[in-house]
């Protein structure tokens, strides 16, 4: 350990912890490391395994590398239940002439009435990119208030595949962040929010 190593840790051990724990967090090279560490979308160890399945031939297996690290779009879910559903749908249906087609911006055909979206976009690039300001803010004030739920895609399968409905018992076993129940919600209440149904959410945590 090198003389000025020694005299930072012990000028750190005549401080407070909670100062002592601060002073660490702002050293630029431990920053760096974890900026740095959370873009690397690399894993010998990973690779490896999946080779061993041999699940893919050979020829495939960059194509397989190179679709896990793309970035997956954005996609956001409008809630049924509220009075916000008809302008939030009014407003989200706009955005791709607003837009422009870059980055597309279309609702998800598949799935039941059609008040879901999806853009190519990633979250990261709708938090950065000035040219989608406007639908960052409109996404982050409209899910704090629950009007819009943003989830992956494939997490609205499972409960469109249950074929819920309105008098059903569900039991959500896996049930956080709560975007699947949320939908699960929307699917046995009216408009107004109105439900016989039971439906108990339950998660580990």
């Amino acid at each position: 350990m090198s003389r000025a190593e020694n005299g930072r840790r012990q000028d750190l051990q005549k401080l407070p912890l909670r100062t002592r724990r601060q002073s660490k967090s702002k050293d630029p090279s431990r920053q760096e490391r974890r900026s740095d560490s959370e873009h690397v979308l690399e894993s010998k160890s990973f690779e490896d395994y999946y080779k061993a399945q041999e699940i893919l031939s050979w020829e495939e297996f960059p194509l397989f590398l190179e679709t896990l690290r793309r970035p997956l779009p954005s996609v956001f879910r409008v809630a049924e239940v509220g009075r916000l559903r008809d302008v939030v749908v009014e407003t989200l249906d706009q955005f791709p002439q607003a837009m422009d087609g870059s980055p597309s911006f279309h609702r998800v055909s598949w799935y039941g009435n059609g008040h879901a979206y999806k853009t190519t976009a990633s979250r990261k690039e709708i938090r950065n990119d000035e040219n989608l300001s406007k639908l960052h803010r409109f996404l982050v004030s409209n899910h704090r208030i629950g009007a819009i739920s943003r989830l992956e895609e494939v997490s609205m399968i499972p409960v469109s595949l249950l074929d819920v409905k309105p008098g059903h018992a569900v039991l959500d076993m896996c049930a956080s962040p709560g975007s699947k129940t949320a939908q699960i919600i929307d699917l046995v209440s009216d408009s107004d929010g109105y439900s016989e149904s039971l439906l108990i959410a339950n998660d580990a945590d």
